[in-house]
């Protein structure tokens, strides 16, 4: 685990909110794909659904 984490950064926040934490190296990427995947397979079932409405509606 160590390998996939190169830097750990913890941030000051204003007010009573919890610090934010910076991770950085090869895991932050990881991280960062798969919310890129998340987001494209909300995309991809929004487009379906639409696309399956429309259907619906022509036929």
């Amino acid at each position: 685990m160590r390998d996939l984490i190169q830097t750990v950064g913890i941030g000051n926040t204003p007010g009573h909110e919890s610090a934010s934490l910076e991770v950085h190296g090869d895991i932050a990427s990881i991280m960062a794909s798969m919310e890129v995947i998340d987001v494209m397979q909300r995309f991809i079932a929004a487009a379906q659904n639409d696309m399956m409405t429309r259907d619906l509606h022509r036929g």
